[in-house]
């Protein structure tokens, strides 16, 4: 069994501390470019929906507004409810 000196232990130590520390900085800034990717797809799948639902409103007013109305009416119905 080696007889390790204090200083050969803290070296060690430092060394562990250091493999760990670099470990979380990846993880961080892999984890932050996910995130980013995320947010832009996300962002571009809403701005799509929008897009979708505007085309759809111009396409067949009378169709959305009663569309709106029957939800209206039945949000009302189940708020008034609970």
């Amino acid at each position: 069994m080696p007889n390790n000196s204090p200083q050969d232990m803290q070296q060690d130590i430092a060394g562990g501390v250091a493999a760990v520390t670099e470990n979380v900085r990846g993880f961080i800034d892999r984890s932050t470019e996910r995130a980013a990717h995320l947010r832009d797809v996300a962002m571009e799948r809403g701005r799509s929906a929008v897009h979708k639902a505007q085309h759809t409103v111009e396409e067949r007013p009378l169709a959305a507004i009663g569309v709106a109305f029957g939800a209206g009416l039945l949000l009302g119905l189940w708020l008034r409810r609970g």
